[in-house]
């Protein structure tokens, strides 16, 4: 049996929608047959079953979670600190424990964080261990400093796998790389919430992190064009107070309501009941390589979807087949757009069935499914 080990440097549980997408593509991994290990940190007073809990997923037998030490502190005179030190010696330690008992197959380690590339150099000068490393964005993009991080991480990687083809394209014209082992796999939905029936509609929803390159400033500003609306909004993150004071300063407080923080298990209740689910981002930053939990989340709910017209967003969903798609950045067009959703019936079901027809390809079974079988070509060399 295949064993991928999976190092995650953080404290788990944490609502972050890259644990989510953690869990739940190595979960599916396991429930294909494959020997999966999610090497983590878990908060005080943690353990397996609060994972399952706090994530709604029945755990594979396949799957193991393993935890390990990482010191983190927080406002300590208003300073945050964090070392994964202790962590890499153990983990490093236990790898090559791992490597010694199954010496006559290879390893394979499902990367996501660059800053582990260093370790990984140096155990592959001591063994032989296959790296497969899943690309979200080119941090060096924003942090020069991390380019030669990520130069020597697509060089030694043996497989990537990107989330957007822009991402992809990216890499291609900024590493020297070899195109061949890069792959599209987008991110995905649980399959369960595809069983998920909508109810009455009540209101326009967004879910999702407050940042600003998630343009929930826009969808903001798009209400004051859309009299007798109601706007639900949750999450938090950054922007959360900038935008509070947006709504203040366009006296929008009795039609939009933050929610906050809603665990990820709840959110299916809430865009059951939407009339209408927003992807409002601007082309800057993150968004251009984007593959947002939420945009196929929302598509799983067959509730129309109005998004900003950018390449990587674009990549999944087509204008009028299923979801609208607006100028991005531009109140004034969303607030169009919705409206043009809301009005005309035909247009608000084709999207909405277009929709739930096409991401039965983005589950996370199917995610898995995909990655197996690069792992089953890549181990066949």
């Amino acid at each position: 049996m295949l064993k991928i080990i999976y190092p995650v440097p953080e404290k788990v549980p944490s609502n972050y929608a890259r644990f989510i997408q953690i869990f739940n593509t190595c979960n599916s991994l396991a429930n294909l047959g494959l020997k999966v290990e999610i090497c983590c940190s878990f908060k005080k007073g943690n353990k397996k079953e609060d994972l399952e809990k706090f994530y709604g997923i029945n755990f594979s037998p396949n799957l193991s979670i393993k935890s390990y030490p990482v010191i983190q502190v927080e406002n300590l005179f208003n300073l945050k600190f964090s070392s994964s030190l202790i962590y890499k010696i153990k983990f490093v330690g236990d790898l090559l424990k791992e490597y010694k008992n199954n010496h006559a197959k290879k390893l394979i380690i499902y990367l996501r964080y660059p800053k582990l590339t260093s370790l990984f150099i140096f155990l592959k000068r001591w063994i032989d261990i296959f790296i497969i490393y899943e690309a979200h964005e080119i941090f060096s993009f924003k942090n020069k400093k991390l380019f030669e991080i990520e130069r020597k991480l697509f060089e030694i990687s043996d497989l990537i796998i990107c989330i957007t083809n822009e991402l992809k394209n990216k890499i291609i014209a900024n590493f020297e790389t070899d195109f061949q082992k890069i792959h599209v796999i987008p991110d995905a939905v649980r399959d369960d919430w595809l069983n998920i029936k909508p109810e009455k509609e009540e209101y326009i929803f967004y879910a999702g992190s407050l940042k600003k390159w998630k343009g929930v400033d826009v969808l903001i500003k798009a209400m004051k064009y859309l009299p007798g609306e109601k706007l639900l909004i949750a999450g938090n993150g950054e922007e959360s107070n900038y935008l509070q004071n947006i709504v203040k300063e366009e006296n929008l407080q009795d039609r939009i309501k933050f929610l906050g923080y809603i665990p990820h298990t709840e959110i299916p209740k809430f865009l059951s009941k939407a009339k209408i689910l927003v992807l409002p981002n601007v082309k800057e930053d993150t968004s251009v390589f984007t593959s947002p939990l939420k945009l196929f989340e929302y598509m799983a709910i067959g509730k129309p979807i109005v998004a900003s017209d950018i390449p990587s967003l674009k990549e999944i969903l087509k204008h009028e087949e299923n979801a609208y798609l607006v100028k991005p950045g531009d109140p004034k067009a969303l607030a169009e757009g919705i409206r043009k959703v809301l009005s005309d019936g035909k247009l608000r079901n084709k999207i909405s069935l277009g929709a739930k027809k096409k991401v039965t390809n983005y589950t996370y079974s199917a995610r898995a499914q995909k990655i197996k079988q690069l792992i089953e070509i890549l181990i066949m060399r």
